[in-house]
């Protein structure tokens, strides 16, 4: 455990250890149907992240803008999805996307029980853990939501296909009150959980190291 600047005895609670777990691959539980407001969702993600659905909405504003001056904006496709360019044909793997948004998003994914991250945003693989395992403690991760520090526990982890592609999110739900106790160090909340929201696995933390004193859970490797 990595503890950088804290002494053990100036912290609110006792640490507890455990065995290092091992890395397995994915492990998947079953195919489900996706809720349809997560579909909505996960829609809105795709068109703020995929770099091909970018490209698209940047020749879609450079287009209204010439409509605007030309004075033809009210003749002027006012949604992505019933936009075609005016410019000639758009790159293959851009028109596939917008092809792919206009159809619909894939109603259905694959339930992970955990799932191994081997991506370049970290120094090693990290193992993510479900509240869906039957045998093994969920994994607890911190996001960025906005420009607050948000904490809650996996209660999900599935895999989805988009454009030929496979994404992983992770449904959290989140610790409530969250704090940062400045004589520690360390942020904590109450270990209760309420809402829950959808997130790219790639926009989570590193699991989390954490202690529970007194229904309080302490974060003690926050990134």
């Amino acid at each position: 455990m990595k503890m950088t600047g804290l002494m053990k005895g100036s912290l609110p609670f006792q640490l507890s250890f455990h065995d290092e777990m091992t890395l397995p691959q994915s492990v998947v539980k079953s195919e489900f149907v996706i809720p349809n407001e997560d579909l909505r969702h996960m829609e809105q993600v795709y068109r703020e992240d995929v770099p091909e659905l970018q490209s698209a909405l940047n020749l879609l504003q450079m287009e209204q803008e010439k409509a605007r001056k030309e004075r033809r904006l009210k003749k002027f496709p006012n949604s992505l999805l019933h936009w075609r360019p005016e410019a000639g044909q758009m790159e293959p793997q851009c028109e596939a996307a917008l092809t792919a948004l206009r159809e619909g998003l894939q109603p259905t994914a694959l339930m992970l029980l955990q799932h191994r991250s081997d991506t370049k945003q970290h120094s090693h693989d990290l193992l993510y853990i479900s509240k869906q395992h039957p045998t093994k403690t969920p994994s607890i991760v911190c996001f960025l939501s906005e420009t607050l520090v948000k904490f809650g526990v996996i209660a999900q982890i599935f895999k989805h296909s988009f454009v030929s592609k496979e994404f992983i999110w992770v449904a959290v739900s989140l610790f409530q009150g969250e704090k940062f106790d400045s004589q520690c160090g360390l942020w904590w909340a109450e270990e209760s959980t309420q809402q829950r929201i959808l997130i790219p696995l790639p926009k989570v933390s590193h699991p989390l190291t954490t202690a529970v004193e007194n229904s309080i859970i302490w974060f003690l490797d926050v990134p």
